[in-house]
């Protein structure tokens, strides 16, 4: 039922969901076992939690056997391991995912800006995009041959158009030409990856932003609570809060006035800073205050 459910509840539901040979084992125990097939991040890497490795098990997530890699990283030449520069690794992720998807494959199972291990994001990458259509690598393992989905066509047309502009001509080898358009090769890497940074910044203020309206609402209610409290036992007891609910009653009436007094100061007192709030509200308290000192 909504509202009735236990944490412990829920996680126990989500033991059920999962598939009866992996329930009772732990997430070291459940990594042990898939690190025997397939190529995984390192246990402790950024977003590897149990949920990740429950879609590595059912197949929900892109996973890659183990002894495949391994053959096909034995035949792998210096040149093509090597990653270019100016490699935003938020980025990379993005589009390996978006090729994943191209293909018809599972993506990776991280979230945008959950970055998992490095080491095995290139692997996975380099196996995944072996005609370096993402331009992470130097170069690339297999030719294009017919292009096979849209990205394949872009790579391919922008190849065509680099060859159109620059092929017989020897351009490239004047130092002004290539230095010139080196600069925009990087300029563009570079605001790609102030992008990519910008989307995570506004996603982590996002996130503050939720954070701090919850710690405000709880703080309210801790303001109201203390306040009910305060005034209950100043009353010795005879203070009824559902009594501050009646219309046309004079005691609910000025219980609410004492309860919105009350409200009011301890928000003065505990939630003021004497050097950065001066609000108004802060100042004529302030004045108040004195005014109350002095009689």
């Amino acid at each position: 039922m909504i509202g009735l459910n236990r944490p412990g509840q829920l996680n126990a539901q989500a033991a059920q969901d999962e598939p009866p040979a992996i329930r009772n084992l732990t997430k070291n125990q459940l990594y042990l076992l898939l690190s025997e097939t397939y190529l995984l991040p390192a246990i402790d890497s950024k977003g590897l939690n149990r949920a990740y490795l429950v879609g590595v098990y059912t197949d929900q997530n892109y996973r890659l056997n183990l002894l495949e890699y391994k053959r096909f990283e034995a035949e792998l030449t210096p040149s093509q391991q090597k990653k270019i520069n100016l490699v935003n690794l938020a980025y990379i992720l993005r589009k390996l995912n978006a090729l994943l998807v191209e293909e018809g494959r599972r993506t990776l199972g991280f979230p945008d800006f959950i970055i998992p291990e490095e080491s095995w994001l290139t692997k996975v990458a380099r196996y995944v995009d072996r005609k370096n259509v993402m331009e992470f690598f130097q170069a690339s393992i297999d030719p294009m041959g017919v292009p096979l989905t849209v990205s394949e066509r872009v790579h391919n047309g922008r190849n065509l158009a680099y060859r159109f502009l620059f092929d017989g001509n020897a351009l490239l080898d004047n130092q002004k030409v290539y230095h010139s358009v080196k600069d925009i090769s990087e300029s563009y890497r570079r605001i790609i990856s102030r992008r990519i940074d910008l989307q995570d910044l506004e996603q982590q203020l996002n996130a503050m932003r939720v954070r701090l309206h919850d710690e405000e609402s709880v703080l309210k209610a801790n303001i109201f609570k203390s306040a009910t409290t305060i005034v209950a036992i100043a009353q010795q007891d005879n203070f009824n809060p559902d009594d501050l609910y009646i219309e046309g009653d004079d005691r609910a009436l000025a219980n609410r006035v004492q309860l919105q007094e009350v409200c009011r100061l301890l928000k003065y007192i505990y939630c003021t800073d004497s050097v950065l709030d001066r609000t108004q509200e802060v100042l004529d308290l302030t004045n108040n205050n004195f005014a109350r000192a002095q009689n």
